[in-house]
């Protein structure tokens, strides 16, 4: 039925919308813990969580000193960006460089120094914009950028805003970068070891031929991966509220389309029950109307027997009303004859006085027979009358 298929269609959906309910609850659940996760890496950023004491203290102070604030730039490390895969070859290659710090100039490098030791913060590296110079390959060392593996020079792997790139130039121009440790020997080699070369999983030919490598530990460097992973999450985060607004409109929808559909159920439920309701109260309305219709069969046959009833009581009364009108005329005839009688014999009148007064007792009692008689017939008239009038209602009611 109707009715079935729509709880089937409801109880699917219902299903679905729970599983979706749970994924859209899954997916807070992610999205709450990479903006947690992001948020971690925030503060980390903002308080320089991980970097040298003295460094972290001096840029935390320069946030609050006007002076510090105006000539202090800020930290490698926050200043250059790159893709995840060159990361580890470049926080080889910078080192402890990733925590310099850039000033605006010279000229305020001593007085830097002088707040670092009078509120003994500990000791920093300084990089004056306006005195670092580019450091770049000469025409032999080129030579190696076109041996098996190299990738190029360091600095050309990272992004960053132009008016520091002699900056950068000085602290990875002349760093090479190689695909692997062995291709990285190569070009070392081919340049007689006069400048480092760093592979991509972080080993380092040293300038003069040393060789650092080995397993990294694992997060032993995030100082240069914390805004791209900060950039990373945010992104991700504002894909995953994408997505979770999408699964929250489709939820929506669906709990609207499973609403309808219980709304569609309920309504043909009611339906139903009336369409019952109505059925019950045509058989209970048939079923007294059955019982009307014996009751008034029972009544036409009761009629009917009366009818039969009065119709051979009205031939009775009918029989005895000839009977009596014979009967009336032969005391009619009687009568006439006894007066005939009584006139023949007045003139034996006085002689017979016995026998007139015996007539006339006789003549008495005949009239009283005759009212009595006549009393009857007009009785009988009557129920005759007023059976002919029941009988014909009895005929129009069976009608």
């Amino acid at each position: 039925s109707r009715i079935d298929e729509l709880k089937i269609d409801h109880a699917q959906k219902s299903e679905a919308c729970s599983f979706l309910e749970k994924s859209i609850q899954i997916e807070r659940n992610r999205i709450n813990e990479k903006t947690s996760k992001m948020e971690f890496l925030i503060r980390m950023q903002n308080t320089y969580d991980g970097y040298y004491k003295s460094v972290q203290n001096l840029m935390l102070a320069s946030k609050s000193n006007s002076f510090l604030s105006r000539e202090i730039i800020g930290v490698v490390a926050e200043l250059i960006e790159t893709q995840e895969e060159y990361e580890s070859a470049l926080e080889v290659a910078l080192g402890s460089a990733m925590q310099n710090i850039l000033i605006q100039n010279e000229r305020k490098a001593s007085d830097i120094i002088d707040y670092l030791k009078s509120n003994s913060i500990g000791r920093v590296t300084l990089l004056p914009l306006d005195t670092i110079k580019s450091r770049n390959l000469n025409e032999t060392e080129k030579n190696a950028l076109r041996v098996e593996g190299c990738l190029g020079t360091l600095n050309n792997f990272v992004s960053f805003d132009d008016k520091y790139s002699h900056i950068v130039d000085f602290l990875l121009g002349r760093v090479i970068l190689a695909d692997n440790i062995r291709n990285g020997i190569k070009i070392a080699k081919s340049i007689n070891y006069s400048t480092r070369v760093v592979t991509l999983d972080g080993e380092v030919i040293n300038a003069g031929g040393s060789i650092t490598g080995g397993s990294l530990k694992k997060n032993s460097f995030k100082l240069l991966s914390r805004n791209r992973e900060i950039k990373e999450l945010e992104d991700l985060i504002n894909t995953k509220r994408g997505d979770l607004n999408q699964l929250g409109s489709q939820f929506d929808s669906m709990k609207n389309d499973l609403e309808e559909t219980n709304l569609m159920i309920q309504t043909l439920q009611n339906e139903n029950t009336t369409i019952n309701n109505g059925i019950i109260n045509h058989k209970t309305s048939m079923k007294y109307e059955k019982e009307e219709q014996t009751q008034i069969l029972s009544n036409i046959n009761k009629l009917s027997d009366n009818i039969r009833y009065l119709g051979n009581e009205q031939k009775k009364y009918e029989n005895e009303l000839i009977a009596s009108e014979e009967q009336l005329k032969q005391l009619k005839n009687d009568i006439s004859f006894l007066e005939m009688e009584l006139e023949e014999n007045h003139t034996n009148y006085k002689s017979s006085q016995d026998y007139l007064e015996k007539v006339k007792l006789e003549i008495t009692e005949c009239r009283l027979a005759i009212s009595r008689i006549t009393n009857e017939l007009n009785m009988i008239g009557k129920d005759l009358a007023s059976n002919k009038e029941e009988l014909r209602k009895n005929e129009e009611a069976a009608e």
